[in-house]
Parts: structure tokens; sequence; C-alpha cells
């Protein structure tokens, strides 16, 4: 049959290698997500339907308990979802600051008790491309430039001279989203 002919293929695979070697685990490793496309390939023909009427349609993303889950799931919607709310705290919170002339570093931990509450509500279990890690620190260095008055200089012919963000960042009192 089919089956015992893919087993049969898989087991002389793993013959082929020393056990433990970094290519053979690179094997299983392929054949695991292999089989998981070939699971997720059979799951999409699944029709639900609901009280044995219409049929259920299927979404890439919705919300549960408050959170994005992706049908990929990925934590990218989750992610994205959290970086919006962020950007709106931020914006009110940012006012505040300015019109009270806050210093950095006490504007910094009104920065990491509000705005990163946000932004990282549930990151624990995130597992981000460095894409996402990257829109990630790019906001958080532009709230630390904010909060310490270093704005990125404009030159004449179109380019743009940041801060060094390690600098920004010590004199806001934070450290790295990583």
């Amino acid at each position: 049959s089919a089956a015992s002919d893919v087993y049969k293929r898989q087991m002389q695979t793993v013959a082929g290698c020393k056990r433990g070697s970094d290519a053979c685990n690179m094997r299983a490793a392929v054949r695991g997500q292999r089989r998981a496309a070939a699971e997720s390939h059979a799951a999409l023909g699944v029709k639900f339907k609901a009280y044995g009427e219409d049929e259920l349609k299927q979404v890439e993303t919705f919300k549960y308990l408050g959170r994005p889950v992706s049908f990929w799931d990925s934590d990218v919607p989750a992610m994205r979802a959290n970086l919006k709310k962020a950007r709106g705290v931020w914006a009110r919170v940012s006012k505040i600051l300015r019109a009270e002339n806050v210093p950095p570093r006490v504007g910094g931990m009104f920065y990491k008790g509000v705005v990163m509450a946000v932004l990282l509500y549930g990151s624990e279990t995130w597992c981000l491309p460095r894409a996402e890690m990257r829109a990630l620190e790019g906001f958080h260095g532009a709230g630390a430039r904010i909060l310490v008055g270093m704005p990125p200089q404009g030159g004449g012919d179109g380019t743009w001279t940041y801060p060094h963000s390690a600098d920004v960042l010590r004199k806001a009192g934070l450290h790295t989203i990583g």
C-alpha cells in the first residue's frame, strides 16, 4: 500500500544517517513538517455545520477572548493588534508627558508602566519572525526618542540621521524589547 511505501522510504532515510547527527535531525524535522502539512491539508477538507443547517465558513483570523487567533497558528495578528493599541495609548500619554515637561527617566517609567503593558500583553507565548520583532523595536525606539527629545535629523538632500538607539534607550531608562 501507499502508506507502507512511505514508511519504508522514511526508514531508509533514517538508516542512512548517524543517530544524533545534524543531517539526521534535519531529515526528521523535514519529515515532521511534511506530515503536519499533509494533516493540515486534510483538515481543510473537513466541513462543519451548525445545528444541522448552513455550513460554517472558514476565516483566517478571529477574536477569542479579545485576542486575534490566526488560522495559520501565527502570533503576528495578536502582536499587530497590540502594536495598534499601544500606538493609541502612547499618543495620549506622550501629550501629557510633554505638556508637563516630565524628565526623560520619569517619562520612561510611565512608558514602561502604561505603554509597554499594552504592547507586550500576552507576549510570553509569542513566537515572532525577525521582521515583526524589528517593528516592535522600531516603535520602542521611536517612543524613547520622543521621551528624550532626540528626534531624527533631516538632511537637505533627503537623508535622515537617527541617534544611536542604545544611547536613546539609556537616557530614557529603557531596555530593548528583546
